[in-house]
C-alpha cells in the first residue's frame, strides 16, 4: 500500500474508530410486547398496551383504555423510565429461564382475571437474532403455554409495574 493511500485510509477510519471508542456500548432493543385485552367485568373494558425495553434498561410503556359503560371514552397514557440494574437483570434472567429464543408461541397464557385477548412478544437477541411469539390470553385451554413462558409474562408485568407504574394484568 502506498503511503498516501495508507494516510487516506487512516484519515477515513480515524474518526470512526474514535467514535466507537467514545461509545463502546450500543443500545439495542431487548423486547417489545403488545397486548390487546378485553376485561369482562361490569361490561367490556378494553386495554391495548405496548411495552418497549432496551438493553440499557430504558423502558417505554403506552396504554389505551376504554370503558364504554363509564362514558369516559378512550384514555391514553405513556411513560418512559430507566430500570435499575437489578430490575433489568431480573427481566433478563426471566428471558433466559424461558429460553425465549427457542419458544414457538401459538399457545394460551392463563389469565387469573376475567379477560381474553392476544399478545405478541418480540425478543431481540445478539447478532440479529429475533423471535416473535403470538399468544392468546384467556382461560385454561388444551394448548396452555409452558410454565416458563407463563412465568416470563409475570416477570414482564412485574418489571412494567416496578419501572413504569403499569401493572394491569390480563
Amino acid at each position: 500500500m502506498r503511503p498516501s493511500t495508507l494516510a487516506l485510509v487512516l484519515m477515513i477510519l480515524g474518526p470512526a474508530s474514535a467514535l466507537s471508542a467514545e461509545n463502546p456500548r450500543i443500545v439495542r432493543p431487548l423486547i417489545q410486547l403488545h397486548t390487546h385485552v378485553t376485561f369482562h367485568i361490569q361490561g367490556s373494558q378494553y386495554l391495548d398496551q405496548d411495552l418497549f425495553v432496551a438493553t440499557d434498561g430504558t423502558a417505554t410503556g403506552q396504554s389505551v383504555t376504554g370503558h364504554p359503560l363509564a362514558s369516559i371514552g378512550w384514555q391514553f397514557q405513556s411513560k418512559t423510565a430507566k430500570a435499575s440494574a437489578a430490575q433489568l437483570k431480573a427481566l433478563q434472567d426471566a428471558l433466559g429461564r424461558a429460553a425465549i429464543g427457542t419458544q414457538p408461541g401459538g399457545c394460551t397464557l392463563f389469565s387469573s382475571f376475567l379477560s381474553t385477548g392476544v399478545a405478541e412478544l418480540t425478543w431481540y437477541g445478539r447478532f440479529y437474532r429475533k423471535n416473535t411469539l403470538a399468544l392468546t390470553i384467556g382461560a385454561p385451554a388444551d394448548n396452555l403455554c409452558p410454565q416458563e413462558l407463563q412465568d416470563l409474562f409475570l416477570a414482564i408485568e412485574d418489571f412494567s409495574g416496578a419501572v413504569l407504574d403499569q401493572n394491569d394484568r390480563p
